[in-house]
C-alpha cells in the first residue's frame, strides 16, 4: 500500500519526526565530540566511524523524503536548503586535498537551530538586519582604516613594537577596539606624545561607543521588530480561533433551536 505524499508531507513536518531528527542530531553531535579523544580514537575509531555512517545515510534518507514529500516546495524553504548544504558538505571525502572537511561534519549540529523555535527567530532576526548591518559594517571598515592609517604614521617610530608596519599597526587598533592591552600600548605613548590621548580617545568614542554600539543596537531593534511580529501573528490566531469557536455555538445554537422548534411543531400537532 502506497503512502500518499501529503501523509508523508505531514508526517515528515510533525513533531515526532522533528524530536527524532532533533535527538539524532545531538547524539550525532555526541560522537563526533567522542571522536576527539586520542584514547577512543585509537581504540574505538572503526566504531565511531560506523556509528558515522548509519548517521549519514538516515540524514541523507530524511532529506531525500523531505524532497519527494513537498517537491518544488522543498527548494522554497531557506532551512531546507541549509539542511542540503550541510549534509552535502558532510558528504565530500575525507581524504587527500578534502582531508580538512572531515572537521566540518559538526556543521550537522547547526541543522537543530530548525528544530527551535527560539533558535530560529535569533537567525531570522540577524537575517532581517543584514542590510544595515553591511551599511554600518562599510562605515566601520572605513574609520577603522583610517585611523589605522594615523596611527601607523603618527606612532611607528615612536613605538615600533605596535606600529612598525600597516598590517600590525591594525591588529594594533583592533586590540584597541576590544579593550586589549589598553594600557600597555596607550600609555608610554602618552609619556612620549602628551596629546596622544586625544587621538585614542577620539577613536574609542567613534568606533566603540558610536559604531559598535550601532552595530548591536540594530540586531536588537531587529529582534524586536521580529517579535511585535510574532506577538501580532499569535492574537490574529487567537481572534481567528476564537471567531471560529463563536460560529460554531451559533451554528450549534441555531440547530437546536431548529430541533426545537420542530419538536414544539409536533407536540402541537398531537394535540390537535
Amino acid at each position: 500500500m502506497t503512502i500518499k505524499k501529503s501523509q508523508l508531507e505531514h508526517f515528515i513536518d510533525g513533531r515526532l519526526a522533528h524530536e527524532i531528527i532533533a535527538c539524532l542530531i545531538i547524539l550525532n553531535g555526541i560522537i563526533l565530540f567522542l571522536a576527539t579523544s586520542t584514547y577512543i580514537e585509537t581504540h574505538y575509531g572503526w566504531l565511531i566511524e560506523h556509528i558515522d555512517h548509519a548517521f549519514m545515510v538516515f540524514f541523507i534518507s530524511e532529506i531525500s523524503i523531505r524532497c519527494i514529500a513537498l517537491r518544488l516546495r522543498f527548494f522554497k524553504s531557506v532551512w531546507n536548503l541549509l539542511d542540503m548544504v550541510v549534509i552535502l558538505i558532510s558528504v565530500i571525502p575525507a581524504t587527500g586535498y578534502f582531508t580538512a572537511f572531515r572537521a566540518l561534519r559538526i556543521l550537522r549540529l547547526v541543522r537543530l537551530i530548525k528544530f527551535f523555535p527560539k533558535m530560529r527567530f535569533l537567525i531570522t532576526s540577524i537575517d532581517r538586519a543584514i542590510p544595515g548591518m553591511i551599511s554600518i559594517s562599510s562605515l566601520l571598515t572605513l574609520f577603522f582604516l583610517i585611523f589605522s592609517i594615523i596611527s601607523f604614521n603618527l606612532f611607528k617610530d615612536v613605538n615600533p613594537k605596535y606600529f612598525n608596519t600597516i598590517d600590525n599597526t591594525m591588529l594594533t587598533m583592533f586590540q584597541l577596539m576590544i579593550n586589549d592591552n589598553w594600557s600597555e600600548i596607550v600609555r608610554p605613548l602618552m609619556n612620549k606624545l602628551p596629546y596622544s590621548n586625544l587621538f585614542f580617545i577620539a577613536y574609542t568614542v567613534i568606533m566603540k561607543f558610536t559604531l559598535l554600539n550601532l552595530f548591536f543596537g540594530l540586531i536588537i531593534n531587529s529582534m524586536q521588530a521580529e517579535s511585535r511580529k510574532e506577538n501580532k501573528k499569535t492574537i490574529n490566531n487567537l481572534i481567528k480561533k476564537t471567531e471560529l469557536n463563536e460560529n460554531k455555538i451559533e451554528i450549534a445554537l441555531e440547530e437546536k433551536i431548529d430541533v426545537l422548534m420542530a419538536e414544539i411543531q409536533s407536540i402541537k400537532k398531537m394535540l390537535k
